[in-house]
């Protein structure tokens, strides 16, 4: 969380299912808007940050809930709410968070009904084995439970393409109000073609700036690569068609 966004009256910590983020190591919460979530989504790394931002830009993914619960890796029980947890806490006598508690990231829900669990792992950063032996334990009652789990492991950098694109795209993706016509959309496949073009030049066609311009990549009007670069001036598109599987970035597999 940036100076500016603590002066605004963001907060450090915020509250989500059985978890309050943003205290883990004296952390501040990562905050991102989501139109897959219920308004603000809180996130506990910057990284974490960028996975639910490509996630609400996916469309394959209907509804992005971080921290969706806890589970006990030892009774067996998955806890929805911070009481439900704490409670249970208090009946083991010991709490033995460390090593019975397990926390995932995300829950994504799919359009095509699946319930996707993930973990989200900077590769720099390797966990201790007996993290991931806690971790397949926890894999095993999902998957009884119905729910896929499975790892997204980037490394993160503030500069790259992907994160610098997540931001931008999904606050267009809220914020844009502007209305795009038909005639915009005929104006830009006559300008395009069947060949590639650059940015710049399509969001003059649009009447757009190039800072809106990224909304017609986000509407499936244009097409991008978004891990290639920053999108900017030169960056190359294609006509979409309203097809987004260029925003289909992360993986879902076990």
């Amino acid at each position: 969380m940036s100076i500016k966004q603590r002066r605004r009256g963001m907060p450090n910590a915020v509250t989500q299912g059985s978890r309050t983020l943003g205290q883990t190591g004296g952390r501040p919460a990562q905050l991102f808007g989501s139109e897959k979530s219920a308004g603000i989504c809180p996130a506990e790394s910057p990284l974490e940050k960028t996975v639910g931002q490509l996630a609400s830009l996916d469309p394959r993914v209907i509804s992005v809930q971080p921290q969706p619960f806890t589970i006990d890796v030892v009774s067996g029980t998955f806890f929805h709410t911070r009481e439900e947890i704490l409670m249970h806490r208090k009946s083991r006598g010991q709490s033995q968070v460390r090593e019975r508690e397990y926390t995932p990231d995300f829950g994504f829900k799919l359009i095509d009904g699946k319930r996707i669990i993930v973990e989200v792992k900077d590769k720099r950063f390797p966990c201790p084995s007996p993290y991931w032996d806690k971790v397949e334990k926890a894999r095993k009652l999902m998957r009884s439970n119905g729910y896929i789990f499975c790892v997204i492991s980037m490394a993160y950098q503030p500069s790259s393409a992907l994160v610098h694109n997540a931001d931008i795209l999904t606050s267009l993706q809220i914020n844009f109000k502007k209305t795009i016509t038909q005639a915009h959309i005929e104006a830009i496949d006559a300008y395009i073609g069947k060949s590639t073009s650059g940015l710049g030049e399509v969001a003059k066609v649009a009447g757009l700036t190039l800072r809106e311009a990224p909304i017609l990549v986000v509407r499936g009007i244009i097409s991008a690569d978004i891990s290639a670069g920053h999108l900017g001036l030169l960056t190359p598109v294609r006509q979409a068609y309203g097809e987004l599987q260029h925003l289909e970035v992360l993986r879902y597999e076990e």
